[in-house]
């Protein structure tokens, strides 16, 4: 993306695709029998015509995002009439992918569909008095999977006059399922000229009555899937909403692919209710509506409702009333995408009213057209794997600039839309200064820093770096040739006649620039060995640094100097690395005191698995102040554990970084939280400090509890008598104190409850004896009990020990 013949920003995906092995295992007539057996047939058109036979040609193929090296083949069939491409691994013989080389002509059927009256579809015939649900023109087809979950039992539904008119087994439902992947072909190929899911022409094939009672509809990665729904709240989920919702999450694993899980996740799930309701829209103008599922539901409201949020569950503000913080349904992707789908909503109708951060907002609506193009564009063009909200807002206002210019109407709504889902300020000035540093620190100088302009709309700029010099290019590079902390402002300049003329953005001591040098030198410098390329460290994030690198095959890299971050105590910050496709061990230290060495105090993350890690760290009060301190990052391969920071193997790469804690400049903010605040008499708590800020001490005040105070961050206390008791927490640091005062806040009961514990453990004495009866006729027995009560709890386990027999025999 450039502006002004400068360079803006690039954004995309960098694919390391593995080894791809260039030398074949099978021979080219090997493959070509395995490309043959992909298109059986009566009569090859080369014998027909008499003509060679197809000859291979070695490519790399992809599929599933797989590299192969394959032989490509065009297989042609005179009888049944049949032409693809196939790829024919070259290593295994498997069929890696078919590209249909003949255009059809189809045939226009009436379709009596479950949820949408009666349309057009278009079929296939294979003869006077056979047509099934296949579309050739647009490569669309829908099958029948008679409740199994295996695709290779699944038929071709059928009909003898092409008009299709049944109920049997909810068959009309799959009539839904054709028409609705047929109209969200055209939505998308009319509106945005994306040929199906890929832009490539892909097969769009569906898969109706998987299953049994099985309430769902999904998108693997090459299908679409169809559960017939359980009869009592739901039938099959083929309406149009549901099956434009499916296939756009094709649309965006091959746009922005964006990861399933948290933030990226729920931006997934709801440009898939965005293009959901738009198909609806598109083809039902005059019945659609803002729920999803509606017409498969039997209460006719949906799963979710675009228009209220807040109805279904779901937070209609970012971080507001219903944001779901937990890991369940990967990180909330079905609750928290109802912040953009909210968004959407008033982005197409407009709406006035006060979010949950009692911002009060009010948004004309630019229609339904511009809202989705705008969306379109934010997916397709700007957003990638690992996009969160503030990348949403951030380019969905610069797709709303390239679609319909500066100071337009969809500009200044788009980005009030966001203000009001709790995104972002309100559209104030038409320029906005924002930039940012190559590296915020050095420990050496002179240092050269590039700054990479951020600013949206600016025709003229003035930097000043913090040390006297000032520059008015784009992108500029400045060297800062003393010590020293120095605060950059950028001043920017609009040439448009809308709104303010100009914007300042000014980073308090941005830069740290330090003549102490490295850090102090670690007392075990690991050795460089060169190892494998598929293992490592392949991105490192921090602060301000985000460093990229090229995993185990770099070795020991110290860049404790190049790449450093300025924090301050008690900040929270997040640590992320990426350790490649393979599951890895990775550890990551911190050495807090500055003796060179890392101790398993100073260990800070620790985790296992493939992809991207990511945690985060409370930076704790410490004596080295303003100095810089090394950070270790280790990661390799997790068959072997880690279990030195000194050593690097062939499958491990060991990374060093920089930090500088700064003293904290405020008094802290008292907060903490216990494991558990409703409890069986005699039980404890342990109570956990939440404090901002770096507290340096704590006084804890608990009445009723032993010990009833503490001077410990994280104390353990024991409640013996039933009541309710206040919790009190002073927090200090040199600058001052804060209270935290709980009232009520522990409930101490005799009442056993399994709510909020994942562990209770009673133990109970008494005795049980026999009254001395006649033989099989034991009366009434004494009995020992306790009143348990398992409102919260999904299983009890009562142990019993201790018993005593009487006359050798013991009766539970």
């Amino acid at each position: 993306h450039t502006r002004q013949g400068y360079i803006l920003s690039a954004n995309g995906e960098f694919v390391k695709p593995g080894q791809v092995h260039i030398a074949p295992s099978i021979n080219e007539a090997q493959a070509f029998d395995f490309a043959k057996n992909a298109v059986p047939s009566e009569n090859y058109m080369w014998v027909q015509e008499n003509t060679p036979e197809p000859t291979g040609e070695l490519v790399v193929a992809n599929s599933g995002n797989q590299y192969y090296l394959s032989y490509k083949f065009d297989i042609y069939s005179a009888e049944p009439l049949a032409r693809y491409y196939v790829f024919v691994d070259a290593k295994t013989g498997k069929i890696i992918q078919k590209q249909d080389r003949i255009h059809h002509t189809d045939v226009t059927g009436t379709a009596h569909t479950k949820y949408n009256g009666v349309q057009s579809i278009i079929t296939d015939s294979l003869g006077a008095t056979n047509f099934i649900l296949r579309d050739n023109g647009r490569s669309i087809t829908t099958k029948d999977l008679n409740t199994s979950t295996s695709y290779g039992s699944a038929v071709n539904f059928t009909d003898a006059n092409n008009i299709w008119n049944t109920t049997t087994n909810q068959d009309n439902a799959a009539l839904d399922a054709h028409w609705g992947a047929e109209k969200t072909y055209d939505y998308f190929y009319n509106t945005y000229g994306l040929d199906s899911y890929n832009g490539l022409g892909a097969s769009i094939n569906s898969y109706v009555h998987y299953g049994s009672n099985y309430v769902n509809a999904f998108w693997d990665g090459s299908k679409m899937t169809y559960g017939d729904g359980n009869g009592t709240s739901y039938s099959a989920l083929t309406s149009i909403d549901v099956v434009g919702h499916e296939i756009a999450h094709a649309v965006t694993s091959y746009s922005a692919s964006l990861v399933y899980s948290y933030e990226s996740g729920a931006l997934n799930e709801s440009f898939s209710d965005i293009f959901g309701v738009s198909i609806d829209f598109y083809a039902n103008p005059t019945s659609a509506n803002w729920y999803m599922g509606d017409q498969i539901n039997i209460t006719g409201t949906g799963f979710r409702d675009m228009a209220n949020p807040n109805s279904k569950g779901q937070p209609d503000t970012y971080l507001g009333t219903n944001w779901y913080t937990g890991s369940g349904d990967n990180g909330g992707v079905h609750y928290n995408s109802g912040v953009q789908n909210f968004w959407f909503y008033l982005l197409t109708n407009g709406g006035t009213g006060t979010n949950d951060n009692s911002d009060t907002y009010a948004v004309t609506g630019i229609g339904m057209t511009d809202a989705a193009a705008i969306s379109y564009r934010n997916l397709s063009v700007y957003l990638t794997t690992n996009s969160q909200y503030s990348d949403a807002r951030f380019y969905a206002i610069q797709s709303a600039y390239d679609l319909y210019g500066s100071c337009s109407t969809q500009e200044i709504q788009t980005t009030n839309a966001w203000y009001a889902v709790g995104i972002g300020s309100l559209y104030a000035s038409y320029v906005i200064s924002d930039f940012e540093a190559s590296s915020t620190y050095s420990c050496i100088a002179p240092a050269t820093i590039s700054f990479t302009n951020n600013s949206v709309n600016d025709s003229a700029r003035i930097w000043n770096f913090g040390d006297g010099s000032t520059d008015t290019a784009f992108a500029p590079t400045h060297t800062y040739t003393t010590s020293g902390n120095y605060t950059v402002t950028l001043i920017t300049f609009s040439g448009s006649t809308c709104g303010s003329l100009n914007d300042t953005l000014a980073k308090t001591n941005y830069i740290n620039i330090s003549s102490s040098g490295s850090t102090s030198a670690a007392t075990c410098t690991p050795t460089a060995t060169t190892g494998s390329t598929f293992y490592g460290i392949f991105n490192f994030t921090l602060g301000t640094i985000n460093n990229t690198t090229d995993g185990a095959v770099d070795g020991y890299q110290d860049y404790s100097c190049s790449q450093g971050t300025t924090v301050t105590e008690g900040d929270v910050v997040t640590l992320s690395l990426n350790t490649g496709l393979y599951n890895a061990n990775l550890k990551v230290y911190i050495d807090y005191d500055t003796n060179g060495t890392f101790a398993p105090s100073e260990l800070v993350f620790t985790s296992s698995g493939s992809g991207t890690h990511s945690t985060t760290i409370t930076i704790p009060t410490i004596s080295a102040n303003g100095v810089p301190i090394r950070i270790r990052a280790i990661a390799g391969t997790s068959i072997y554990a880690i279990t030195s920071t000194c050593i690097t193997n062939t499958y491990q790469q060991i990374e060093d970084y920089s930090i500088i804690v700064n003293n904290t400049t405020i008094p802290p903010v008292a907060d903490f939280t216990a494991n558990q605040t409703s409890i069986y008499f005699g039980s404890s708590v342990n109570f956990t400090d939440l404090s901002a800020n770096a507290p340096t001490s704590y006084l804890w005040s608990f009445p009723g509890g032993s010990p009833s105070t503490s001077t410990l961050a994280n104390p353990t206390v024991t409640y013996a008598n039933i009541g309710n008791y206040n919790v009190q927490l002073i927090a200090t640091n040199s600058l001052g104190s804060n209270t935290m005062l709980k009232n009520n806040y522990i409930n101490v009961t005799n009442t056993l409850s399994m709510c909020g514990a994942t562990t209770s453990t009673t133990s109970l004495t008494g005795s049980l004896a026999d009254d001395g009866g006649v033989t099989g006729n034991y009366g009434s027995n004494k009995q020992c009990y306790m009143l348990i009560q398992p409102t919260c709890a999904s299983s009890i386990t009562l142990s019993f020990s201790q018993f005593s027999l009487e006359n050798g025999y013991d009766y539970l």
